[in-house]
């Protein structure tokens, strides 16, 4: 009988089957190791390529945060997304840890030029390229041309010969994305109250000739609660060397709804006049032309301008500022001249009658606000003899004022004539004046006024740099003149009037003696100013305008055309139909700004000007005539100067005329947006294994929007 017996130990089953548990276990925990490890690889990876990102990209910030976005080049220009970025950065010549400022301490001194760009080849690169001292007088173009051989050679334009070649440095070896642009973000023209806003727009590298401005209606402040959505533009600067256009003189080839030119109050606009958008929702865009290679001149009202004998005025219904002859209006009235604003009439009767020769001085002699002559022009001169009908005068005409009290009591003609520092009449200057009460319209007499009209053969110019006397004859009769005290202690030192009486009654002595110098002991003075109570000048004879010393920013630029606007007026500045009066344009041009030595060259209006020089710096003078009457004058509105530029990048800015019914607007330049910061958007990417033998991009992205601070100036 077979007895059970009990075993120790596994049987071949079950070790099978606890080997086949334990490799599952280990395999397993391999298997979750190796997730494990990878897993903090890549989280390394990641965290490498977050580092590299960022430091990067705040290089590039800090770079960008402090140079000027007007002198930023990108490579290939004008199409993003660009490849390479130049600009220039300062440099801590000294180490005191301040920024380096230029002579005069005001502007930024800028010490190298960085370029930051890719080394397209495996491993992909970032590089950083200096070149220092930075040359500031190298042009758009060669900055061009030296990003270009930056980022095409081989040796990083280690070869460029205007710029000493520093180095190049790695920032980072790896795959990466990169992508450089401008962004030109939108304007808001809101403001609570309506003032002129200056702007900077942006910069953008402009070709010679016409370029297209848009302005788009994007929104409008949550504080605007009109329904409009309008932009308002006061003056738009486009130009290299920062040469202001008013908006007004723009072509506007587009818009809708249409633009106009809207006036303001005097002095509130630039111009007086500001070119207004009136959009009433988004979307709506506006087109204006403009050209970089141009001045155009309308305000001429620059410091360092040069007048003689002629102002500037804002003309017509739109207040234009244009330069027209000095002269109109009242150069000397008694009530300036002596403060007394009562006056009173004197008894002079004289058995034979007496002569009255009244001082009239210019500014350089009474000197100012002491009643001297305010304005040089000319007297009206109206043709004919001194007997004709004085019903053939206008008042308008007038050149002299006087307060008369009998009708009968004054001589027919008064004389006005240059004076030396005696007082003494310079010969050949005397000028014959008739006096009568009655002008066209008012033949039965006037009251007590007595009106002079100049009748001489020649225009009679009155310049502030001379002295005048005005001499005439009271009769024997009842001569009640109106008479004016000095009331100011001051105007003691000015020349008192002289009284000379007469020993006979006769009428060409008396009317000889008007125009002779009077000895010593002949006449006696009053501290006051007799019968003469206005002196009324028109245009001057001739005059000149000369224009500030223009920088066009190029060094020999070719000047293709010359133009101005102009008309002429009369003493009312209404424009009349005529070629009595005459306008000439004078241009010089030179290397440098001081252009004292260069020769003028006239040129004709629309041509090519042919100058014996073609300077950067350049200048105009015009010279106004007036007609053989002094009654008409040339009036110059704008003078326009072109020539062909290279390509630059220009630096574009304007002064919004903002208000609480303006809207927000995108500006673009043909068709593309202007560069006021810069945006970088770089991408890294890493391969790595994975546990099947396989690969796994990682990448890390970062976007960076910089405004540069500095305005480069």
């Amino acid at each position: 009988m077979w007895q059970h017996r009990s075993r120790a130990g596994f049987s071949i089953a079950e070790f099978i089957v606890t080997i086949t548990i334990l490799l599952i276990v280990m395999t397993m925990a391999a298997v979750g190791y190796l997730h494990f490890i990878h897993a903090e690889r890549r989280g390394s990876e990641v965290a490498q390529l977050d580092m590299d990102v960022r430091k990067a990209i705040e290089i590039l910030r800090e770079g960008l945060r402090l140079t000027t976005i007007d002198q930023v080049v990108f490579y290939p220009p004008n199409t993003p997304p660009h490849r390479a970025i130049s600009y220039p950065a300062v440099v801590d010549w000294d180490r005191n840890g301040l920024v380096d400022l230029e002579p005069g301490g005001t502007n930024v001194l800028w010490g190298q030029t960085v370029v930051y760009h890719i080394w397209q080849q495996s491993p992909y690169q970032l590089l950083r390229t200096t070149f220092q001292p930075r040359n500031k007088t190298l042009s758009n173009e060669q900055r061009a041309e030296q990003l270009r051989r930056v980022v095409e050679q081989p040796d990083h334009g280690a070869d460029y010969e205007l710029e000493p070649y520093q180095g190049t440095t790695r920032i980072f070896s790896n795959f990466f994305e990169w992508n450089l642009s401008s962004k030109s973000t939108a304007f808001d023209g809101y403001s609570p109250a309506e003032e002129r806003v200056p702007t900077p727009f942006g910069s953008y590298v402009l070709a010679p000739g016409t370029h297209t401005l848009s302005f788009r209606t994007t929104d409008k402040n949550s504080l605007n609660t009109t329904a409009s959505y309008r932009v308002a533009l006061d003056t738009l600067r486009p130009a290299f060397s920062g040469g202001e256009i008013e908006a007004e003189a723009l072509t506007v080839s587009s818009a809708t709804p249409a633009a106009t030119v809207v006036t303001t109050v005097p002095e509130v606009c630039s111009g007086n006049n500001y070119l207004n958008f009136p959009a009433t929702s988004t979307n709506q865009t506006m087109l204006v032309s403009f050209r970089n290679d141009e001045w155009v001149e309308s305000n001429f009202r620059a410091a360092d301008v040069r007048q003689s004998n002629t102002v500037y005025t804002a003309f017509g219904a739109k207040l234009d500022n244009s330069v027209v002859l000095e002269g109109v209006g009242d150069t000397w009235t008694v009530g300036n001249h002596t403060d007394d604003v009562t006056g009173y009439w004197e008894d002079m009767r004289s058995a034979n009658g007496i002569l009255v020769r009244v001082p009239l001085e210019g500014v350089e002699f009474g000197g100012t606000n002491v009643g001297t002559l305010v304005r040089s022009g000319s007297l009206y001169r109206v043709p004919g003899a001194a007997a004709a009908a004085a019903a053939g005068r206008s008042i308008s005409t007038r050149c002299l004022e006087m307060a008369i009290y009998y009708d009968t009591t004054f001589g027919t003609n008064a004389v006005i004539a240059e004076v030396d520092s005696d007082g003494q009449i310079v010969p050949g200057t005397q000028g014959t004046i008739f006096l009568s009460r009655t002008h066209a319209g008012n033949t039965s007499g006037s009251g007590y006024m007595v009106y002079g009209w100049y009748v001489g053969g020649a225009t009679y110019p009155i310049s502030t740099a001379k002295r005048y006397v005005v001499s005439f004859w009271l009769k024997p009769t009842a001569s009640d003149p109106w008479c004016a005290n000095w009331a100011h202690p001051s105007y003691k030192s000015l020349p008192p009037t002289r009284i000379r009486t007469l020993t006979t009654n006769d009428l060409p002595n008396a009317q000889n003696l008007l125009a002779a110098s009077w000895s010593n002991g002949t006449y006696t003075t009053r501290a006051k100013v007799v019968g003469l109570m206005r002196l009324v000048t028109s245009f001057a004879p001739a005059g000149e305008f000369c224009s500030q010393v223009y920088d066009t920013g190029f060094a020999n630029p070719a000047y293709t055309n010359v133009t101005w606007s102009n008309a002429v007026v009369n003493t009312a500045y209404t424009t009349v139909a005529t070629t009595n009066a005459a306008l000439a344009l004078w241009l010089r041009s030179g290397a440098s700004p001081n252009l004292t030595n260069v020769a003028w060259t006239a040129v004709a209006r629309d041509t090519a000007p042919a100058l014996a020089t073609s300077g950067r710096y350049v200048q105009f003078r015009a010279t106004l005539a007036s007609d053989a009457l002094s009654s008409l004058s040339p009036i110059l509105h704008h003078v326009r100067l072109r020539w062909d530029a290279p390509p630059a990048l220009v630096n574009l800015s304007g002064v919004l005329y903002k208000g609480p019914d303006r809207g927000a607007f995108e500006l673009l330049v043909d068709g593309q947006p202007l560069v006021r910061s810069v945006r970088v958007e770089l991408t890294l990417f890493r391969d790595i294994p994975t546990i099947n033998y396989k690969s796994e991009r990682l990448t890390s992205s970062m976007v960076a929007e910089v405004e540069p601070r500095n305005t480069g100036r």
